[in-house]
């Protein structure tokens, strides 16, 4: 526990309070406003003089330490149900901070890559203006005192507060509130166009066999990569530096991130995870350099070994449409390859749940309407993490068993299957798909909550592919009125 602590302090990630040399400082998350996670012990640390005496008192606890040779200190404060009734903790040392409005309750990470960072009103200080359907509205409604959002710091949520704030952590946890009615508090670390490689603990990676060939690989390229760049800043100067200047490589930032955002918090407390990332990892998986589900389920161990809170939620949203209906599967679309590495994800990983997309998107490569992507993950948090007895999930299927001329798919999380038509139990997006890429439109019917699909034209290797494209179309639900998730299966002899 202290290792880690140290660590972060000596790679100068923890942000501080105060500058002052004899100061007793803080960690940049724990500050005014915050929500403590309730029901467990929480961890109060910072650095102070080496051999100073510190004290923390909260909730009519009092904790006592004495910080390291380092100046580094935690304690750990006693267990506390939720409490939505503001309190104050004092830390003292040679100085005293007291923090304030403090609530005790849920608090989850929310992380991931642009849209994750797409915020209700789509100011972001980036290149897209993506925010949220009825931005105004849903932002002029967030009126939640309860409800404490944190990028750099931590905030009440308002309706001025929340407009530059996830849109899919704010539905997320609009959501969650409303169901638990219980203080909730959001910790949103993500940046834009990242990779899950550069969110995970680049010593996880090197230590997995299914990910260290990709770090090799990249120490290997970089100096490949540096001469071609010194070849075309040197065309370019020679032509007068005209347009845009070429771009320097960057080592790979594989665990970059995992340092700067993650690191810093891992002695806070928490309940669990959402995700919402995969989009600059399509071109990776498609080549084949790399399992997503194989890589998604070091980044969840690494987080989980990293908190030292077992195996605690992680949820995510597959990734939603992109671009237009194809009218036929794509076999070789990183895209729907991904997806299906997003659904294997839960078989390898544990408390994992995931919020099927794309029915509710535009085809934009940032989808507008988030409302319902943070509800799903909401529905996932309330089964997974709250035990509710709810349906969760769109229908993932389990088996696909050939009697003759008939194949017979069945699901989890199938109950109430129907497709959602013009049509009462037409199936859409729905193929028979050769070895060669050739295909047929399948004809199948609902039976309970099966489908029973007509193979007779199948050939030898012949799959069936659901929604396996870029831009899905399917129309298959449950009875939660939730989305199946693409599949490809073989059909067999």
């Amino acid at each position: 526990m202290f290792i880690r602590l140290q660590t972060a302090l000596l790679l100068g990630t923890l942000l501080l309070t105060s500058l002052a040399q004899a100061d007793v400082k803080l960690p940049e998350i724990l500050g005014d406003n915050m929500v403590l996670q309730a029901e467990q012990r929480d961890k109060v640390w910072g650095i102070a003089d080496a051999g100073e005496a510190v004290t923390v008192t909260f909730a009519g606890q009092e904790k006592k330490v004495v910080a390291d040779d380092k100046g580094a200190w935690l304690v750990q404060l006693d267990a506390l149900p939720a409490n939505e009734k503001p309190q104050e903790m004092t830390i003292a040392g040679k100085n005293s901070i007291t923090l304030k409005n403090i609530l005790i309750g849920e608090v989850w990470v929310c992380s991931g890559q642009s849209n994750m960072c797409t915020t209700i009103n789509g100011d972001n200080i980036v290149w897209w203006d993506r925010g949220m359907i009825d931005a105004d509205k849903v932002a002029a409604a967030a009126n939640y005192p309860l409800i404490r959002l944190n990028h750099k710091e931590w905030q009440v949520c308002t309706p001025f507060t929340s407009r530059g704030f996830s849109s899919v952590a704010f539905s997320f946890g609009k959501a969650l509130y409303e169901a638990r009615k219980v203080p909730i508090g959001l910790v949103w670390r993500a940046v834009g166009g990242t990779s899950a490689l550069q969110w995970t603990e680049r010593a996880a990676l090197e230590a997995d066999l299914h990910t260290k060939g990709i770090t090799t690989h990249s120490a290997e390229v970089y100096p490949a990569k540096l001469k071609k760049f010194d070849a075309e800043l040197k065309a370019w100067e020679d032509k007068g530096k005209v347009g845009t200047a070429p771009r320097k490589p960057a080592m790979d930032s594989y665990g970059g991130l995992y340092q700067q955002f993650i690191a810093p918090i891992t002695n806070f407390g928490i309940k669990g995870a959402i995700w919402y990332q995969g989009e600059a990892d399509t071109g990776m998986i498609k080549n084949k350099e790399c399992s997503y589900a194989q890589l998604m389920s070091t980044l969840i161990g690494n987080w989980r070994k990293s908190w030292d809170q077992g195996d605690f939620p992680f949820l995510y949203v597959q990734l939603a449409r992109i671009g237009k209906p194809a009218g036929k599967p794509q076999p070789q679309d990183g895209w729907a390859y991904l997806r299906d590495q997003q659904t294997q994800t839960m078989k390898l990983v544990p408390n994992t749940a995931m919020a099927i997309a794309y029915d509710v998107s535009d085809g934009d490569l940032h989808p507008k309407n988030k409302g319902p992507m943070g509800e799903r993950l909401a529905l996932g948090a309330r089964a997974i993490a709250y035990g509710e007895k709810i349906e969760y999930m769109g229908p993932i299927v389990a088996e696909a068993k050939r009697d003759g001329d008939k194949l017979t798919v069945t699901f989890t999380h199938g109950t109430g299957l129907y497709a959602q038509a013009d049509k009462p139990g037409v199936v859409s997006d729905l193929y028979l798909l050769n070895t060669d890429d050739t295909f047929i439109v399948a004809t199948a019917t609902i039976e309970g909550d099966t489908l029973v699909v007509d193979v007779k034209d199948a050939k030898p290797g012949t799959r069936l592919c659901y929604a396996w494209q870029q831009n899905p179309q399917g129309n298959l639900y449950n009875g939660a009125k939730l989305p199946a998730a693409p599949f490809c299966v073989e059909v067999g002899k």
